[in-house]
């Protein structure tokens, strides 16, 4: 009996502990690997972070020029109505100048 146990022992020392070796070593490069792609990944993630406070930032820019091409905007209908009413009033001192000039 206890050559029956001794022969499996041996037996499964010699191609069960193998086998259990390799794949240790295996789930050992994968454990390895993960650390590496968990590194890349942190990585990634940072420089998405950074990408996406630039992108923030250049939108506040650009809602900040809107807001500035709003003004000029308002700004540049102020000075055509400005100028309509300065052309008006030129035309009507002209006629009035003929009217007077005619008159003397």
């Amino acid at each position: 009996m206890s050559d029956i146990k001794e022969n499996i022992v041996n037996s499964i020392k010699t191609l069960i502990l193998p086998e259990l070796s390799k794949l240790q070593e295996g789930i050992n490069e994968i454990r390895i690997r993960q650390e590496s792609l968990e590194k890349q990944m942190v990585m990634i993630n940072e420089n998405v972070l950074g990408n996406s406070r630039r992108i923030d930032d250049t939108n506040r820019r650009i809602d900040l020029i809107y807001v500035e091409i709003g003004d000029i905007k308002k700004e540049m209908e102020r000075l055509k109505r400005e100028d309509a009413v300065t052309a008006d009033i030129l035309h009507r001192m002209a006629v009035l100048e003929e009217k007077v000039l005619l008159k003397q």
